[in-house]
């Protein structure tokens, strides 16, 4: 399988530094791919509880997303790992909801 689709690493001081030889996101033509975005204050390297993990990742990928030129409304799907969905502060009014 031949591509012609050069990948590039996005990277931002914007976000947390990745742990580990990881990409913030790469970048192959048209499409962004970012993973393993933990919520992270990016100026203390805290996490607080999941409220602030969540919007600290959500924060943090959209800072991934502008250094690539797109932004959250860009965004085709996430995926969140949490222990309870309970513990996700849904906003549904701010387009963001969750579904049980």
């Amino acid at each position: 399988m031949s591509s012609t689709s050069v990948k590039r690493a996005i990277r931002t001081d914007q976000a947390p530094t990745p742990t580990g030889p990881f990409s913030q996101a790469i970048r192959t033509g048209n499409l962004i791919f970012t993973a393993g975005e933990a919520g992270r204050n990016r100026e203390t390297g805290q996490m607080g509880d999941t409220r602030d993990q969540t919007r600290w990742a959500l924060r943090n990928i959209a800072a991934i997303l502008e250094a690539a030129g797109a932004s959250m409304d860009n965004v085709v799907k996430t995926t969140v790992y949490t222990p309870a969905i309970s513990t996700i502060p849904c906003q549904p009014a701010r387009r963001w909801s969750c579904r049980a």
